[in-house]
């Protein structure tokens, strides 16, 4: 289905992977670094987040929940729009 701006609520896995994973406050503390399907509901399960340790070694990994996270694509554009102090089409 196609939101108001055009774009469809769906996203590729290939574009998920990679991506950084914040704490509420927007700081970085992983990223995402597979996604688990369940076969029987074709639902996402889980994202595999890599949590990295000090001086970027150690890294740990850990399903989270898909339903734990929220995609908020929408804090890099709000952030976006003020410095360039652009009009909001929304």
């Amino acid at each position: 289905m196609t939101t108001a701006t055009g774009h469809t609520q769906a996203i590729c896995a290939k574009k998920v992977i990679g991506t950084n994973v914040n704490d509420h406050a927007g700081k970085k503390i992983g990223q995402v670094e597979d996604v688990v399907l369940d076969k029987k509901s074709n639902y996402i399960m889980f994202a595999i987040v890599s949590f990295v340790g000090l001086f970027g070694m150690n890294a740990k990994y850990h399903p989270i929940p898909w339903a734990s996270l929220d995609y908020d694509g929408t804090a890099y554009r709000d952030r976006a729009y003020k410095y360039y102090d652009a009009p909001r089409y929304w």
